[in-house]
């Protein structure tokens, strides 16, 4: 059986990244978004990172 892990707590564009390179399969990131001054592109661009750190880790 495969549990998705989904990390929360402290997440944001500056740290997305890593959090997925070490096993994340996906975050959930409050305070980062509603806080940001451009709710839009915060979420656009961690949902980028995001998509790029998923590539990143894939087995080649």
């Amino acid at each position: 059986v495969s549990i998705p892990v989904i990390a929360m707590g402290g997440i944001n564009a500056n740290n997305v990244e890593e959090v997925i390179a070490t096993g994340a399969d996906g975050a959930a990131v409050i305070s980062a978004i509603v806080s940001a001054e451009d709710i839009r592109a915060t979420t656009q661009e961690l949902l980028q990172r995001i998509r790029q750190a998923r590539l990143e880790k894939r087995p080649h």
